[in-house]
Formats: C-alpha cells, sequence, structure tokens
C-alpha cells in the first residue's frame, strides 16, 4: 500500500502500549520465515499511515479523538516522503502527531481484523471531532 524509499527518518510516536503490542502481532504476521519484526514493524506502521492518509484524501469523516491513556513512545524509521505527506496533511487539520498515529493504527488493525473497532472514546458529553 505504502511507498517504499530508501530515505528513511526517525520519528518518535507516542502510542498506547496495547495499540503497539496489537501493530507488532500484525507485522509478526507478514513474515512467513521467522525473520526478525523490526522491518515488518516499519511497514506495518508505514501502511497504517498510508491507509489514513489515503481515506482523507477519498474524502472520509474520520475522528481524532484525544488519547488520555498512558502512552509510550516508540522510534520508528518511516519512509521520508511519508513522513512529509503526514506532516502537511496534520498542519492542514491541525492534528497532533499521537492523534494522527492512534488513528492510524486502529483504523488499520480494524481493517485487518476485519471487525469494528472502538477507535475512539467519546468524551462525558459525547462529543467527538471529525475532520476531512
Amino acid at each position: 500500500m505504502s511507498k517504499r524509499y530508501l530515505h528513511t527518518e526517525k520519528v518518535g510516536i507516542y502510542v498506547p502500549e496495547r495499540l503497539h503490542q496489537e501493530m507488532m502481532q500484525a507485522a509478526k504476521a507478514r513474515l512467513t520465515d521467522g525473520r526478525p519484526t523490526y522491518g515488518a514493524l516499519r511497514l506495518t506502521y508505514e501502511d497504517a499511515f498510508a491507509q489514513l492518509l489515503s481515506a482523507l484524501d477519498a474524502g472520509e469523516d474520520v475522528v481524532f479523538a484525544v488519547r488520555r491513556s498512558p502512552k509510550d513512545c516508540r522510534s520508528l524509521r518511516l519512509s521520508s516522503s511519508l513522513c512529509a505527506d503526514v506532516r502537511e496533511r496534520m498542519k492542514q487539520l491541525n492534528v497532533k502527531l499521537t492523534d494522527f498515529a492512534c488513528t492510524a493504527v486502529d483504523r488499520y488493525l480494524a481493517k485487518q481484523e476485519g471487525t469494528q473497532r472502538v477507535a475512539y472514546q467519546q468524551d462525558q458529553s459525547g462529543a467527538a471531532e471529525v475532520r476531512r
């Protein structure tokens, strides 16, 4: 799904441990010969980000919910061009990288599982933000 380039950037993203573990499982599922998962993990995160960018380009309504749960920083190397696309889109939408990453991961895992995940928690007033 995502474009593969030789140039990468080191990116620190904050995601809940549970989401990262699920992405690691998805990365392991990509492998057939038991190789280390780091390259597969990079590709899995890149696919998640690229799918979210594609959904936004297609005009889908996307909810970027604020995560209040504890998050751990994960350092990943991602395609430089993908990073540039994500930064530009975050600037347009006024969204933080944490919210963008968590939304991308939630949507990616839901698609992989073929189920509907609760991708966000509504606040007490029931409000959720939808951006295009």
